[in-house]
């Protein structure tokens, strides 16, 4: 319903921004990580995700889209409610927290607060996939990567495995489609 708010930061509280816009004080839970981007008295732009149920409304708010995108994301798996994806997106930046599901690490996850071995294994298994392509894009700039991983993945490897050979790839000097498949190639054979 809300994309995002525009106004001005009247309080900071434990886990929840109270953001004045025309007149009306809007009490917004927000993450660690958004809370540390906002100082009192600042004008804001926060991106909010409204949650309303039977017995209450709130609204969620971050400070950039792909912290609000991995919210969105975490809250689609079961168990997993608005609150639980505050304190996962808490307990690690949002890189890390994407990088951690797409390689598989749900050891990793369970040193947040409150996410147990079973909550994290369940974290991993429904988003790696999504996440792994987010990770991919990220980390590899031009279509000649792209296009080597695509070609790595119809030989059977996992999706990290085969931006992990492309990344190593690029970074030893590998230029042309050629050149990254070679190399990305007597990467995975080491």
């Amino acid at each position: 319903m809300f994309s995002y708010i525009n106004g001005k930061l009247i309080d900071c509280l434990e886990n929840k921004l109270i953001v004045e816009c025309n007149g009306i004080g809007y009490e917004v839970f927000v993450s660690n990580n958004t809370f540390v981007d906002f100082k009192i008295g600042q004008d804001i732009k926060i991106y909010t995700y409204l949650v309303a149920r039977e017995d209450n409304i709130a609204l969620f708010g971050f400070s950039t889209l792909s912290e609000k995108n991995m919210f969105l994301r975490l809250i689609t798996v079961s168990g997993i409610g608005p609150k639980m994806a505050l304190s996962v997106l808490s307990g690690m930046s949002i890189d890390d927290l994407a990088v951690s599901i797409a390689q598989g690490d749900s050891l990793m996850l369970t040193r947040i607060k409150g996410v147990g071995k079973k909550t994290a294994e369940r974290i991993v298994l429904e988003l790696k996939e999504k996440v792994s392509d987010d990770v991919i894009e990220k980390q590899l700039g031009g279509s000649n990567e792209s296009d080597v991983v695509q070609a790595l993945l119809a030989l059977g490897l996992s999706k990290y495995e085969c931006q992990a050979a492309v990344k190593t790839a690029v970074e030893s000097g590998a230029i042309t489609t050629e050149e990254i498949i070679k190399a990305s190639l007597k990467s995975l054979n080491k």
